[in-house]
């Protein structure tokens, strides 16, 4: 997918599985490049993955992409395993060994402050990883994004926050020209 925007809400409520996102809800194979979302997303939902861009990849890379509007992740079971999801500003989960570069997310996400649930700046949850290959994961940054609920530890020091001492510039991988 390049090259995709949606600015329109999105809005799931159901008992069921959710895989949500402003771009696509579920991605086995493939890549995303250069784009954008600006719809707010609203999940209510049983083992949610919820993502400013894509709700669950299992693709190969997902660059140069940006959400720009709120998440919001709620479960309606109150069991840990029915209740396990990720949120993200940009991805809901991934699975292992994917690359995510040049993304960014300025908006704020809300979830369940449930112990199972996994909310973050760029990435909800990651499958089968302790923490992301820092090839695999570079040059992605949030902005004035509050979080509720954010406890994916294994991502520290891989996403940064816009600050003048952190401020992408266009020879980082994804924050080029070409794409985006």
């Amino acid at each position: 997918i390049t090259n995709s925007s949606n600015s329109g809400a999105l809005t799931a409520l159901t008992n069921r599985a959710v895989r949500l996102g402003g771009i696509s809800g579920y991605m086995a194979a493939g890549n995303i490049y250069g784009c954008k979302n600006s719809g707010e997303i609203t999940v209510s939902g049983a083992q949610t993955c919820v993502g400013g861009i894509i709700g669950f990849f299992g693709g190969t890379n997902l660059e140069s992409s940006y959400n720009a509007a709120k998440v919001k992740a709620t479960s309606i079971y109150s069991n840990a395993f029915l209740a396990t999801y990720g949120a993200g500003g940009v991805v809901g989960v991934v699975n292992s060994g994917k690359s995510v570069k040049g993304c960014y997310f300025s908006a704020t996400i809300r979830s369940d402050e449930d112990a199972e649930s996994l909310t973050g700046k760029i990435i909800g949850k990651c499958n089968g990883l302790l923490s992301f290959d820092a090839a695999k994961m570079a040059n992605n940054y949030f902005g004035g994004a509050a979080i509720d609920g954010d406890n994916n530890s294994n991502l520290t020091g891989k996403v940064l926050q816009f600050g003048t001492a952190s401020w992408p510039k266009a020879d980082m991988n994804g924050w080029g020209t070409g794409r985006g």
